[in-house]
């Protein structure tokens, strides 16, 4: 039998217990790739740790105060649990805790191998794992605990830049977390300011969804200020076109065209957590009654632009246009609550794994 393959993942602050955590593996047999042997003057390091990861059977990450704010540690957990969502494994990640510190969420569903107390026995146990994990069928990946959740919750913490194309040499690995959202859950992720590069992102993946299966939802989740009013039209009438429904998720704060974006779900199928701070901003037409825009062919394009947006949230909310000019001129900040009695969104719930279980029961899973 082959030795398992396993990569180790740790804050450089723990390099004396990772450096004795290798050495003790690999002499009981198993193959072990840390940075300090596998890596070469003059070599990639982020290539060399993507390719680590990409060829491993497991990762064991190594858990301390450091580890859990190092942004390499992240950016390997992340792409470790694409590779395990690629691998269809149950266990490809062993989080290994030395010290008390806060469990990243990611990990929080996993047993640990304890080594704050009884570190040769929680050494014995996680062997006993490597090597009884690497005989064992893995389990299939719906019955595994990699969720769409953590999922969201990862892609989240990309910058705005990285969460829809990826380079294959990057570390997060060879398949974007948006790709597996889209293709085996129907989840779009809008995320940040809208611009037109991101806009039509969102309209290709609607495109492509909604011709894949025509009878079944499709799920929006928006974390984004607004942005570009072409691009937030693009995405709004792609929206209508698709003919299936599409269920809308607010993450966080929403305004300006988000809020539209948002209030055009389905009804009785938008959803938002119980935090959210939602804003609703129609200044530009305030501005142009009070002649601050002198122009004329722009205040014609901008009063146009505002009375489409008006009609488009009257007709998906229960907010009567002047109500629309005269209380939100100015631009207004609403709670989850007061979203639900204008109508813009049908539900409030706590955390995104009940976004998730609102989701999974609209869908019938």
């Amino acid at each position: 039998m082959q030795a398992p393959r396993v990569f180790i993942s740790y804050s450089h602050a723990d390099s004396e217990f990772a450096n004795k955590l290798a050495a003790d593996l690999h002499a009981t047999g198993i193959d072990v790739w840390i940075d300090k042997w596998k890596i070469n003057i003059g070599e990639s390091i982020v290539g060399r740790i993507n390719d680590g990861i990409h060829k491993s059977d497991f990762l064991i990450v190594v858990l301390s105060n450091q580890s859990v704010s190092s942004r390499w540690v992240l950016e390997e957990l992340n792409a470790a649990t694409v590779r395990n969502v690629e691998l269809e494994k149950g266990a490809f990640i062993l989080p290994v805790l030395i010290e008390d510190c806060p469990i990243p969420e990611l990990l929080r569903h996993r047993k640990y191998a304890d080594f704050r107390a009884d570190a040769s026995s929680a050494f014995r146990a996680l062997v006993a794992a490597l090597k009884q994990q690497s005989l064992a069928p893995f389990a299939p990946l719906t019955e595994i605990p990699v969720s769409v959740p953590d999922l969201i919750q990862m892609i989240r913490h990309l910058p705005v830049s990285e969460r829809y194309r990826y380079k294959p040499e990057e570390v997060h690995g060879t398949l974007p977390l948006w790709s597996i959202l889209l293709n085996q859950h129907r989840i779009i992720y809008l995320g940040g300011e809208i611009d037109d590069t991101i806009g039509n992102d969102i309209v290709g993946q609607l495109l492509i969804l909604s011709q894949r299966d025509k009878d079944k939802e499709i799920h929006m989740y928006i974390d984004s200020p607004g942005g570009s009013v072409a691009a937030s039209f693009a995405i709004f009438d792609t929206m209508e076109f698709a003919r299936v429904p599409i269920a809308t998720y607010a993450l966080a704060n929403t305004g300006g065209m988000g809020t539209m974006l948002l209030a055009s779900g389905a009804k009785g199928r938008r959803y938002a957590l119980e935090g959210l701070t939602l804003e609703i901003q129609v200044s530009s037409a305030a501005r142009l009654r009070e002649g601050t825009v002198v122009n004329d062919q722009l205040s014609r394009e901008v009063e146009r632009t505002n009375r489409v947006i008006l009609e488009i949230m009257t007709s998906h909310t229960k907010i009567e246009p002047d109500d629309l000019i005269n209380r939100f001129q100015q631009g207004s900040r609403l709670t989850a609550q007061q979203a639900i009695e204008y109508g813009i969104i049908d539900s409030i719930v706590p955390t995104i794994a009940d976004l998730w279980d609102k989701a999974a029961l609209s869908s019938g899973r």
